[in-house]
């Protein structure tokens, strides 16, 4: 099974702001890759996608088309040297296949604040040993305290069920 946050994602927001034009991917999987945009379409290496745009309420919305299932999707994904929707790729999100009661929920979890508190992930961090003490540049006190708050929460969480584990196997 594979997940989404293992490949390379386009997004339609960020293609739709681009202008038009010959664009090189800088990342080092996708490094010399050639991105041709024009209005209603965009080129990948030669794999026409179309955009589709839908009038709203609102505005405007655009999304790719699938060239596997012609499906309206606002990602698309780099799997196995060419691009698809989650679907086609048969891409999963890790939280929703993830054992909710198990550790591994509240590892991710954990996972989650850490990347947006710009901290890099220790052990001591899992633990409850370690809490970070310096907010990110341009990020609100009170954002910054309600990440800690939920830091120490799941930090907390993981320890009673590390107990809880424990617990159930020394009994056994």
């Amino acid at each position: 099974m594979a997940y989404v946050d293992k490949y390379f994602k386009l997004d339609i927001a960020s293609v739709v702001n681009l202008k038009n034009g010959k664009y090189k991917f800088n990342s080092t999987e996708l490094k010399g890759n050639i991105l041709i945009k024009e209005y209603d379409h965009i080129e990948l290496d030669s794999l026409y996608i179309p955009i589709d745009i839908q009038r709203t309420n609102y505005g405007i919305k655009s999304f790719f088309k699938c060239p596997y299932c012609f499906s309206n999707r606002q990602h698309i994904y780099h799997v196995n040297n060419t691009w698809k929707c989650r679907e086609c790729g048969n891409l999963k999100y890790r939280t929703t296949t993830t054992y909710r009661n198990g550790m591994d929920y509240c590892d991710l979890k954990i996972d989650k604040v850490l990347n947006k508190l710009k901290v890099e992930h220790k052990l001591e961090y899992y633990t409850g040993a370690l809490i970070p003490n310096i907010k990110p540049y341009k990020m609100r006190w009170t954002t910054y305290a309600r990440l800690i708050k939920e830091l120490k929460y799941w930090q907390g969480e993981r320890a009673e069920r590390w107990l809880k584990y424990v617990s159930t196997r020394l009994n056994k």
